[in-house]
């Protein structure tokens, strides 16, 4: 075989191995609690991965280390020793919180190890595991086990290909992708910001097995939470968590998710996800990139190496000094100290006066915020085009004796439309007001306030259509109100309004 054919062959079960299938409960998705970091994910996919409908829960499992480092696009330069130090041995010590529900029907609280056991020959490069006997009844044969049972006792669980979570770069992808498929056949689901932030676990990483064992338990008796919470300030949260997390789905996964903010007065209280399967051609996008990060191509070598900054692993800097967690730090130099040893007081005195400054100038440089995107005399300001005037496009209109009506045209509507693109667009552009009107009546049923779902049965909005005309009369001051902050909320960004076409096309 030609070396040509070798290095093929390789590739061909390297892709093999990441259309393998990651089975597991909803259970063990919506339920367990665990701590674990971007590289601990990937390993343990791989190992979820190697599972087989027909095997029995105390199986044993063995990996080559050299396929684990190919499979995930890792550095083939990566030494036993930091393997067994950084993922396995961390990993084996890792614990799992879960509820589940005995045979008597009564809700229990347990907490385990992820493996019974994981034994590392340094020689031949291997690793053999075995998953501890709760988590195997979450991976192992649950499809057999749905065919003794009747439909009360069924264990629901999803089925993702491997290839669609690998590349990910932040690791609470690995928490929200498997979530929200979890939900996928509701298409959209709310989380409050707190049980989120527990689903996500986006609290600080405990060191020893004792410590979250203290944790758990105190968790279970008294419903306090020891750990630290991470990004406290919701625009950190935002940053931080869900918009790298949302990104790597939109990227390299097989579906597409949006979210919406819910406030009460000024704070966030929930967070509703919007989401649904990626068309073939943009599944096929997906695994384009997907592969071209795992396999390291040099186009994509800076993407694979650039991780989200996570505050339980810090980044490394060059020197003590720190510019920032938000970008790529930069190293800033300390200035050395003469070996030339002053001969006077005078000299002494100036040599510290020089090195005082230069230390000044580097830490007034670091503080310095860097210029990107301000406007200056020669940048002038660039507006924002993922916005949208939805004033202008759906103006409300005071008509006297505590009556309102939204009025807008056709031709409105579909200048609004093409703004946005997609499917919106082109589906507007042969419309009439009659069918737009369905259309908005159910953004008015789906994704109005509860208020204003009642005051629509109650026939206080009412949906004319005249002509090119599109009226929606609003009878009193609060169904205003409520109508008026329903199209700012759906209306005035362009991937709510999109996705909530794409759902009513359903």
């Amino acid at each position: 075989m030609s070396v040509q054919n070798t290095v093929s062959y390789e590739k061909q079960l390297i892709q093999t191995e990441r259309d393998q299938k990651v089975v597991r409960s909803v259970n063990l998705i919506q339920n367990a609690q665990y701590t674990l970091s971007l590289e601990e994910q990937r390993f343990l996919l791989y190992c979820i991965s190697k599972v087989k409908p027909d095997d029995s829960e105390h199986q044993t499992y063995t990996i080559a280390l050299r396929d684990y480092l190919s499979v995930c696009g890792l550095s083939q330069k990566t030494s036993y020793a930091n393997m067994k130090q950084n993922i396995i041995t961390t990993l084996q010590k890792m614990i799992l919180a879960i509820e589940y529900s005995d045979p008597d029907g009564k809700t229990k609280f347990m907490v385990t190890n992820w493996f019974d056991h994981i034994t590392l020959t340094k020689e031949d490069g291997l690793a053999e595991f075995q998953f501890s006997s709760t988590v195997s009844k979450e991976l192992i044969g649950l499809a057999r086990y749905n065919q003794k049972v009747d439909d009360a006792n069924k264990l629901y669980y999803i089925s993702d290909e491997l290839k669609y979570m690998l590349p990910f770069r932040c690791r609470y992808s690995f928490y929200l992708y498997p979530l929200l498929r979890s939900y996928q056949n509701r298409h959209e689901w709310t989380f409050t910001l707190e049980e989120l932030r527990e689903r996500l676990d986006v609290y600080e990483r405990l060191d020893s097995d004792k410590e979250y064992r203290e944790v758990y338990e105190t968790a279970e008796k008294k419903g306090v939470d020891k750990r630290r919470p991470l990004y406290e300030r919701f625009p950190d949260f935002r940053r931080g968590v869900l918009d790298p997390a949302i990104e790597d789905i939109n990227t390299y996964s097989n579906i597409k998710v949006a979210y919406i903010v819910e406030r009460r007065g000024r704070s966030v209280h929930a967070i509703t996800f919007i989401f649904e399967d990626k068309d073939p051609r943009e599944k096929m996008q997906s695994e384009l990139r997907g592969s071209r990060i795992l396999d390291r191509d040099d186009d994509y070598t800076q993407l694979a190496t650039e991780m989200v900054p996570d505050p339980e692993n810090p980044l490394r800097f060059t020197q003590t000094h720190k510019t920032g967690t938000d970008t790529t730090p930069q190293s800033i130099t300390v200035p050395k100290r003469s070996t030339k040893f002053p001969k006077t007081a005078a000299e002494a005195k100036e040599r510290m006066r020089e090195t005082e400054k230069i230390l000044q100038e580097e830490r007034s440089r670091a503080k310095k915020p860097t210029n990107y995107g301000k406007r200056t005399d020669h940048a002038p300001r660039k507006r924002k085009t993922n916005f949208l005037d939805t004033d202008r496009y759906f103006p409300i209109a005071d008509l006297g004796s505590n009556r309102y009506a939204m009025q807008t045209t056709v031709p409105a509507f579909r200048e609004y439309a093409a703004l946005v693109g997609g499917r919106l667009g082109e589906w507007a552009a042969v419309k009439d007001a009659a069918t737009i009107n369905i259309f908005l009546e159910f953004c008015v049923d789906v994704y109005g306030s509860a208020r204003l779902q009642k005051y629509n049965m109650e026939n206080k909005l009412k949906y004319v259509s005249d002509g090119e005309k599109i009226i929606i009369e609003l009878d009193g001051l609060t169904c205003r109100g409520d109508f008026s902050r329903l199209i700012h909320k759906l209306f005035n960004e362009k991937r709510t309004a999109e996705q909530a076409f794409a759902i009513w096309k359903r």
